[in-house]
C-alpha cells in the first residue's frame, strides 16, 4: 500500500554561509551567528564549533562535500526491510527518520480530507476528458483502505519523514555517487528530492538533539513504519554457533550459546499456539547436537519423540501406564554442591506438597517437618552427605509418617491418598525410580503427554529437579529445554526453583531455555519477569496483541516494534540478544522441515525414509 504523501510549499533561500555551536556538556543543539572572534573564545571542553558554506545544491564543510536529500515518494508495496538497500549503500551515507504517532481524531480528519482533494482532483480530470487518471484512483483507493484500517483498530497512524545525507571527499566524487544513488533509488521505486537550496535545513536533520527542520511529511500507517525500520543493522554471527536464519537482508544469525561473553545461557521462546515455537526449539536441539551439546527436553505435548528416536535419544514416557517411573522423593547423590543441592531437592518436595494439598489441609511446619522425618526414617540426613545414596522414601511412607503429626497431618495423609497407591495417580507417582533412563545418550526427552493435565505441573517441576540433579556432575555443555515453562510459575515454591535453576545453571555449563505461549502468566509474575530479562537471549514468534505490553516492559520494545512483531508470519522471529534486535526468518532445510514437523503427512514420507535407508 502506498502511503498519502503531504507536501509542503518548498521555500527558497539565499546562498549564504552559516554556523552552529553545539554545548557537548548539556549536549544542546544551539544555532548561532557568533562573529570570530566570539567563537574563539569558546572553550574547547564546552562546544564544538561547525562552519559550513551553503552552495545551493550541496554544502561544503572543511574538506567534504555533503549532498542531502528527501524520500518524497515510496515504493507503490512497501515491502518489510525496504530500505535494506540504502542501508547496506557502498557510498558514505546516513539515513535520518522522524516518526510521530498521529491523534486518531487528527489522523481520521486528514485523511478525509486527502480523499476529498483527491476525489475532486480526479473529477476535474474525468471532466476535461484526461487519461492517466489511474494513479488517483489507486490513491483514493489506498486512502480508503487506510481509513477503513484505522476505524476498525487494524492499524494506527503515524507522519514520518526521511532524509538522506551522501558525503565524499571531492566535488567528483560526489557527483558520481548521486547518479548511481538515484539510478538505486530509482530501480527500487524510491523517488528521491535533492534540497536545492534547502542543503542548510537538510543537514540541520543529522545533527545531535534537532528537529526535522525541512518538514516534509508522509502518512504512514503502522504496519508501513515497521518496515521501514532497518532491523538488518544489528546482525548475529559467531563463527563457532548454530545457524538459526536469516535476516530480512539475507544476513546469517549465527549464535553460540556458551560463548564466554555471553552473561548467561539462558533463553527464552514466546509465541502463540501455532506460531512455530517447537520447530524454533527442535532446531537448535538438533544442531546442537553436532556441536556435541548434551540436550534434555521435558516435552508436555510428544512433540519431541520423532526427532529423539530420528538422533538415537532416549524417549521416555512418564505416564500411570509407563514401565519408567520416576520417584518425586529420589535424590541423585554427587560430588558437586551436596548439600545445597540436597536442601533445594527438600524444598522441591514440600513445593509439590503445597501444589497437591488444599489450602486449608497445607501447614508448613507439618510439612517441613513430616518431610525431615521422612527422610531420616530411610536413614538420610541433611547434615550427612554420606547417606544421600540410600534407598529414598516414596509417597506412601511420607503419608505414613503425616499419619503421626496430630489430627493436622492425618488431615494432609487423607488428601495424600490420591497420590499413593491407593489412589488413582499412584501409579505415576509412588514408586521407586526405574534404571533405564539414559542420561548419556545425546538426546533425552521426558514425554509428558498422557500425563493428566491437572497434574502437569507438578510432573513438570519433579521432572526438572530429577534432571538438574543428574547433569550437575556431568560438566559437558548441555541444553534443558522446558516447554510450557510458565506453568512452572504458577506457584511460588515452583518459581523458585525455576529462578535458581537459570540463576545457577551457568557454573554447570547448563542453558535452559524457558518456551511458552502464556506470555501474561509468564511475565505477571516476579520471578519469570527476572527470568526474562535476565535471559541472554530471546526469540519473539508472533503474538497476540494483549500480550504486547508486558513484551515490551520486559524488552523495552519501541512502539514500532511492538506493532511490528503482531504481524509476523510463521518462521519470522524477532532475535534478541542485549541490545541487538534482529528480524529473523527461521531457516531449515527441507529434510529438517519434515524432521522437526507436527504434520502427520510429513511424519509419514520420515518414517517411510528411515524404511527404505535401513
Amino acid at each position: 500500500m502506498n502511503p498519502i504523501k503531504y507536501f509542503f510549499k518548498q521555500s527558497k533561500y539565499a546562498l549564504h554561509d552559516f554556523k552552529y555551536r553545539i554545548d557537548l556538556k548539556g549536549r544542546r543543539y544551539i544555532k548561532d551567528s557568533l562573529r570570530k572572534a566570539e567563537i574563539a573564545k569558546l572553550s574547547p571542553d564546552d562546544s564544538l564549533v561547525f562552519e559550513f558554506q551553503n552552495k545551493g545544491k550541496f554544502v561544503e564543510m572543511e574538506d567534504s562535500f555533503i549532498q542531502s536529500y528527501m524520500i518524497s515518494e515510496f515504493p507503490q508495496i512497501i515491502y518489510p526491510n525496504w530500505l535494506y538497500d540504502l542501508v547496506n549503500y557502498g557510498e558514505p551515507i546516513v539515513i535520518s527518520q522522524f516518526i510521530k504517532p498521529l491523534d486518531y481524531q487528527k489522523a481520521l480528519s486528514g485523511l478525509r480530507n486527502r480523499i476529498t482533494n483527491l476525489s475532486s482532483q480526479f473529477y476535474e480530470k474525468a471532466d476535461k476528458g484526461k487519461m492517466h487518471t489511474v494513479d488517483l484512483e489507486q490513491a483514493i483507493a489506498d486512502a480508503r483502505s487506510i481509513e477503513d484500517s484505522i476505524v476498525r483498530g487494524v492499524e494506527k497512524l503515524y507522519s514520518m519523514s526521511m532524509y538522506l545525507k551522501l558525503s565524499q571527499k571531492s566535488l567528483a566524487k560526489l557527483l558520481k555517487s548521486d547518479k548511481a544513488l538515484k539510478d538505486l533509488t530509482y530501480a527500487k521505486q524510491i523517488k528521491l528530492h535533492q534540497l536545492v537550496y534547502k542543503q542548510k535545513q537538510g543537514l540541520e536533520t543529522f545533527l545531535p538533539n534537532v528537529n526535522d527542520s525541512v518538514g516534509e511529511e508522509f502518512y504512514l500507517t503502522s504496519s508501513n513504519v515497521s518496515s521501514s525500520l532497518p532491523f538488518t543493522t544489528a546482525t548475529l554471527n559467531d563463527p563457532d554457533g548454530i545457524f538459526y536464519g536469516i535476516t530480512l537482508g539475507g544476513e546469517k544469525i549465527r549464535f553460540d550459546r556458551f560463548s564466554k561473553s555471553s552473561k548467561n545461557y539462558n533463553g527464552i521462546i514466546f509465541a502463540t499456539s501455532g506460531a512455530g515455537k517447537s520447530f524454533v526449539a527442535k532446531l537448535e536441539a538438533y544442531r546442537s547436537l553436532f556441536r556435541g551439546i548434551n540436550v534434555y527436553v521435558i516435552d508436555p505435548e510428544g512433540e519431541f519423540k520423532t526427532l529423539c528416536d530420528y538422533v538415537g535419544g532416549t524417549n521416555i514416557d512418564i505416564n500411570p501406564e509407563s514401565k519408567t517411573k520416576v520417584n518425586p522423593l529420589q535424590f541423585f547423590s554427587s560430588d558437586t554442591d551436596t548439600k545445597e543441592v540436597m536442601r533445594t531437592h527438600l524444598g522441591v518436595v514440600k513445593g509439590l506438597l503445597k501444589i497437591w494439598l488444599s489450602e486449608e489441609a497445607y501447614n508448613r511446619g507439618i510439612v517441613s517437618k513430616a518431610v525431615n522425618e521422612t527422610y531420616a526414617s530411610k536413614g538420610i540426613l541433611l547434615d550427612d552427605p554420606n547417606t544421600y545414596s540410600k534407598k529414598p522414601p516414596t509417597i506412601s511412607d511420607l503419608i505414613k509418617i503425616f499419619k503421626k503429626q496430630g489430627e493436622e497431618g492425618k488431615r494432609i495423609a487423607v488428601e495424600l491418598l490420591e497420590y499413593s497407591r491407593k489412589g488413582e495417580m499412584g501409579d505415576l507417582y509412588d514408586n521407586q525410580s526405574t534404571n533405564d533412563v539414559d542420561f548419556n545418550s545425546p538426546m533425552v526427552v521426558f514425554n509428558i503427554q498422557k500425563v493428566p493435565e491437572q497434574e502437569k505441573h507438578a510432573s513438570i517441576f519433579y521432572l526438572s529437579n530429577f534432571i538438574w540433579q543428574k547433569v550437575l556432575s556431568n560438566r559437558n555443555r548441555k541444553i534443558l529445554i522446558i516447554d510450557e515453562a510458565h506453568l512452572l510459575l504458577k506457584d511460588e515454591s515452583s518459581a523458585n526453583f525455576m529462578e535458581n535453576l537459570v540463576r545457577r545453571g551457568r557454573k554447570y555449563n547448563l542453558g535452559v531455555i524457558s518456551i511458552s505461549q502464556d506470555v501474561d502468566d509468564f511475565l505477571k509474575s516476579l520471578q519469570g519477569s527476572v527470568i526474562a530479562k535476565n535471559a541472554d537471549t530471546a526469540l519473539i514468534l508472533a503474538q497476540k496483541k494483549q500480550s504486547i505490553p508486558s513484551l515490551a516492559k520486559a524488552f523495552d520494545l519501541s512502539d514500532i516494534e511492538q506493532d511490528y512483531i503482531t504481524r509476523l508470519t510463521k518462521g519470522q522471529a524477532l532475535f534478541i540478544k542485549g541490545n541487538t534486535h534482529s528480524h529473523m526468518f527461521v531457516y531449515a532445510t527441507p529434510h529438517e522441515r519434515k524432521l522437526f514437523s507436527s504434520n502427520a503427512e510429513d511424519l509419514a514420507k520420515l518414517d517411510e525414509q528411515r524404511k527404505n535407508e535401513k
